[in-house]
């Protein structure tokens, strides 16, 4: 009897069966992709919420050293009284290093010449941890020459909450309007409009003290102090996002603090909330003030900002304008908006 070799084959998908299983597949990692991408966000959202956290207590121990809050900018008087950007010597960026685990580089930073000096580029264009936002996409291996200076400089996340204004005319990271307010005579910063982190004026030994048109001298511009927070530690902001899809240059620039670079004031525009400079631009048909100074994020729909408190929440790109204003400032009454 002759034996016969099987002739069965091994069973296979045939091309159909094969598309039909690679169509399945790509609907069910199109289905997960989304909330991988949630849980990502939420992960970088978290690490952003504890870089403020960490931040705004530092400036809580630097007030409990030395009985005010950090300045926003710190700015110097002239031999004739005189004061510009061109004068500025600290801001709260570098103010809070010891208080974050950054000493070392703080003892390198030179407080007897100015910030723009190139004596102090190589503490300014050190990259910081705490100061990064993961969501903000900023590139580490890169660096911009920050305006206003002749060399590059770190980048960070954030941004100090100088004050708020009502128009164009008041900016309170810029040392020109605190005296003017975009005209004369000049006048001392409101507490209504007068953020925790606004510049600061410090005036040489035997430099005459401005006296200002409501007869209040110049010094009274000093760093905010915790009692003047009227509207309560955990009303106010201290700190805020700052990112943007275009023009990376116009980031926050942690330690160079010329205005801007460090500082934002909160404005009733919608604009001050976009996370998108050249748009920003686009609006104001090239009148760059505004964008300049914003809060925004990349995360979806606002951004996080830390309270004069320590505590940190997430604030909605479509809030009240009156109650964004007023969270901005240190004595607006936004408590009676909120129903405190």
């Amino acid at each position: 009897m002759v034996s016969r070799r099987s002739t069965s084959r091994r069973p296979a998908f045939t091309l159909v069966e094969l598309l039909v299983v690679i169509a399945i597949i790509g609907i069910l990692i199109a289905l997960l992709l989304p909330a991988v991408q949630a849980a990502r966000e939420a992960a970088r959202r978290s690490q952003c919420t504890n870089n403020l956290k960490q931040m705004s207590l530092a400036c809580l121990n630097y007030e409990d050293s030395y009985k005010t809050l950090p300045p926003g900018t710190l700015y110097t008087l002239d031999s004739t009284g005189a004061v510009s950007h061109n004068y500025n010597l600290t801001g709260w960026g570098v103010c809070i290093l010891p208080f974050i685990e950054q000493d070392n580089l703080y003892k390198k930073y030179n407080m007897n010449v100015f910030n723009k000096d190139p004596l102090n580029e190589p503490v300014l264009k050190t990259w910081i941890n705490y100061q990064l936002c993961p969501s903000s996409g900023l590139d580490v291996s890169r660096a911009d020459i920050a305006p206003g200076y002749t060399f590059v400089a770190a980048h960070g996340s954030y941004k100090g909450v100088a004050g708020a204004y009502p128009d164009w005319g008041m900016f309170w990271d810029y040392v020109t309007y605190i005296y003017n307010m975009g005209g004369s005579p000049p006048r001392s910063m409101p507490l209504g409009m007068r953020g925790p982190l606004h510049a600061a004026i410090a005036v040489p030994r035997g430099v005459a003290v401005p006296v200002l048109s409501d007869g209040l001298p110049a010094c009274v511009l000093g760093p905010e102090k915790i009692a003047s927070i009227k509207d309560g530690l955990s009303n106010t902001f201290v700190l805020g996002e700052y990112a943007t899809a275009s023009s990376p240059q116009w980031n926050p620039f942690w330690g160079a603090n010329w205005g801007f670079n460090a500082l934002s004031d909160v404005g009733p525009e919608a604009t001050n909330r976009l996370a998108d400079y050249d748009e920003c631009l686009a609006v104001w048909g090239g009148y760059a003030p505004f964008c300049r100074r914003a809060f925004a994020s990349f995360h979806p729909a606002g951004a996080n900002f830390a309270f004069c408190d320590g505590h940190v929440s997430f604030i909605m790109s479509t809030i009240d304008t009156v109650v964004y204003q007023g969270m901005g400032t240190v004595a607006n009454k936004e408590d009676v908006f909120l129903g405190f």
